[in-house]
């Protein structure tokens, strides 16, 4: 975007939005609970207050969402791709986006993209 581009700062806000607030949520959730952590180290109450804390921040996106068919409005843009790989990301590491049906949406136009389906083949099923 040009860089006097009213929509500028929106992508900037929610690209720092999913790298900083949900992604570092991701960390929490992969550290309670990841395959890759001891298990003697999980905890499992901090992962139940992590995947509540995602449903909260899954609910802004999905008012977001609501009424557009991408993040910024009608056309996909890098914004879009950012927060959807790390929405994806998420759904392995066991969030749910099952309650949020514009997530969904926006998803599965994300998964139908040429691109993605010629970079990862089939859409992922755990979204």
């Amino acid at each position: 975007m040009a860089a006097d581009a009213p929509e500028r700062l929106t992508a900037l806000s929610w690209t720092t939005w999913a790298y900083v607030t949900y992604g570092t949520l991701i960390n929490v959730l992969n550290f309670a609970q990841g395959p890759m952590v001891d298990p003697a180290l999980h905890h499992p109450p901090l992962a139940a207050h992590a995947l509540q804390q995602f449903d909260a921040l899954l609910a802004r996106l999905e008012t977001r969402l609501a009424g557009r068919s991408c993040l910024l409005g009608d056309d996909y843009s890098l914004a879009d791709l950012i927060l959807a790989c790390v929405v994806t990301y998420s759904t392995y590491c066991g969030v749910s986006v099952d309650e949020h049906a514009h997530i969904e949406d926006w998803l599965q136009r994300f998964y139908a993209r040429p691109a993605y389906r010629k970079a990862w083949g089939e859409a992922p099923t755990t979204a």
